[in-house]
């Protein structure tokens, strides 16, 4: 390898450039030590060549989008729609902003868009925009649900696999060979109820409930009735309607006995 002379004064932009331009003259030891006296010296932010622009830059790494951006594996990474009408105001979108969502929703929409217009933008159906919406509230809303029964610091378990989930009898073999009847098994292998009468008395919904939140199911039924009312609390946890008179009554003297505990 040449063995380059080093730019005497490292002070100024035209010989900062000059050590970069001819980086691959340099011998290893050269290059560190030049990178630390710039380092020392406050000069290695200086830029080569012209300043990039800082209206588009990467919400990720911050760095300028000079061309559009080619991370298709980013999460805010955008394509150009195709098949798009000609009337949607999304047409033209993606090259304007470099192909990312993050600069047209902070320029254009305040960080907000519709489902057609993310249909459009993502090229997927708007029913499957809107169930995808659906289920992340959902799950934002048990996360909020679980944090109540947190504070609440009620009794937590889980069930163990192979054993009725009312009388906690072992059925692990039934389960295993699958000899139980179809309606005694909720999940092959692991769950389910030996006999009509333990179904009845820890219906399905009473165990996912359970299951999920890891507390007795009036536990979480009450921490939820908190935070929501109870029509969302049903709907949300799975409960059918006609359970909703008696439960309302018990899930509000739950809560008194939680909150003086």
């Amino acid at each position: 390898m040449p063995n380059h002379k080093l730019p005497l004064n490292l002070n100024t932009v035209t010989d900062i450039n000059k050590f970069f331009v001819n980086w691959h003259l340099l011998s290893e030891l050269d290059r560190l030590d030049t990178i630390k006296i710039l380092k020392n010296s406050g000069n290695l932010g200086i830029i080569h060549g012209k300043i990039p622009s800082t209206e588009n830059r990467c919400p990720l790494h911050s760095f300028p989008l000079a061309k559009p951006c080619s991370l298709t594996g980013c999460a805010f990474h955008l394509r150009g729609p195709s098949g798009a009408k000609e009337s949607t105001d999304l047409i033209g979108v993606s090259s304007k902003y470099k192909n990312c969502l993050v600069g047209y929703l902070n320029d254009s929409k305040n960080g907000k868009l519709t489902p057609s217009e993310i249909s459009v933008l993502m090229g997927k159906p708007t029913s499957e925009i809107n169930s995808l919406v659906s289920h992340s509230v959902a799950k934002l809303r048990k996360t909020i649900i679980k944090e109540k029964v947190e504070r609440f610091h009620v009794t937590r378990f889980r069930y163990l696999y192979g054993h009725c989930v009312n009388c906690e009898i072992s059925i692990h073999e039934e389960l295993a060979l699958n000899t139980l009847p179809q309606e005694l098994t909720i999940e092959w292998e692991k769950f389910g109820w030996c006999t009509k009468l333990c179904k009845s008395d820890k219906p399905s919904w009473q165990f996912n409930i359970e299951r999920e939140f890891r507390c007795e199911y009036i536990d979480a039924v009450a921490a939820a009735t908190t935070v929501y009312p109870i029509g969302e609390v049903m709907s949300l946890l799975g409960i059918p309607d006609e359970e909703q008179p008696w439960l309302t009554k018990k899930a509000a003297a739950r809560v008194e006995h939680l909150q003086r505990s």
